[in-house]
């Protein structure tokens, strides 16, 4: 039955044209093109109205100074629960502080100081929430032909929402892109359960729960996967790799969860106008 379902799903690719090993030239370049269009849309306003107004939720940039300098500490901030940390790690390791200036120092280099912790998040779910244009044409691909499965990226990371929320340093627009990556792991996951495909599809899950706590949900489509991939009992055992990526993603990117007392309360949560 697995053999017959991959000779089918083989033909159903050649009949559309997608070969899932190789990607022509021509759509690379257009897969390029449209994550270049879709950059410069994010890139070009990420300034947007900082330092006045910020996002009403910007917990990343708060773990991120916490992380960095250890003010407020974990048992202090309220900011450090609220999200999943890979998007203040990856801020953390890909951009520097600014040094607060000197009292007299131009009011433009203060307002630098003032927008800095929010727009070096902001930089940083830009850059991941990019991934949905290679993401949206990987799983169009599986049911079309390469080249009609171009405008499904261009809708996934052109969209006005996309665009929106790509711009904000809050984790919705990187979290966007790991759930679909996850899925297309998942289909090939279906047709050939091989171990490195069972990494694949650990690895695309991990990150997505390292971005946002929804991200769960995706246990579904991955026990689902499983199940068609084989019924042996050898198969069986090989639900422990996702199993433990579940474990390991929330230890690395959610280890509040592991806190066996909480002396914070989190239900009087108080946001300052700005974060400098």
């Amino acid at each position: 039955w697995e053999r017959r379902g991959v000779r089918q799903s083989g033909r159903a690719a050649a009949s559309t044209g997608s070969d899932p090993h190789r990607i022509p030239a021509t759509i690379i370049s257009d897969l390029n093109a449209i994550t270049t269009l879709a950059g410069i849309l994010r890139f070009s306003g990420l300034d947007y109205l900082l330092p006045l107004v910020i996002e009403p939720d910007p917990h990343i940039a708060g773990q991120v100074r916490t992380i960095e300098t250890g003010l407020p500490s974990i048992s202090e901030s309220d900011d450090w629960p609220k999200y999943p940390l890979l998007p203040a790690q990856l801020t953390v390791l890909t951009s520097d502080p600014i040094p607060l200036p000197a009292k007299s120092a131009p009011l433009a280099e203060h307002l630098d100081a003032a927008m800095n912790p929010v727009l070096r998040v902001r930089k940083t779910i830009a850059w991941l929430s990019l991934l949905l244009v290679p993401a949206g044409w990987l799983l169009a691909r599986r049911f079309m032909s390469d080249a009609w499965a171009l405008p499904a990226a261009y809708l996934a990371g052109m969209s006005l929402l996309a665009i929106h929320f790509g711009t904000q340093a809050r984790p919705h627009a990187a979290a966007a892109a790991f759930p679909a990556l996850t899925v297309v792991a998942c289909m090939r996951l279906a047709r050939a359960p091989t171990i490195k495909n069972y990494l694949l599809v650990t690895l695309a899950g991990a990150l997505a729960i390292g971005c946002l706590q929804s991200a769960v949900a995706l246990g579904f489509p991955v026990f689902v996967a499983h199940l068609l991939g084989g019924r042996s009992f050898r198969h069986q055992l090989k639900l422990v790799i996702p199993s433990l990526g579940l474990f390991l993603s929330l230890y690395l990117f959610s280890p509040f969860l592991f806190d066996s007392v909480n002396p914070v309360s989190y239900t009087h949560l108080t946001l300052p106008t700005t974060p400098y």
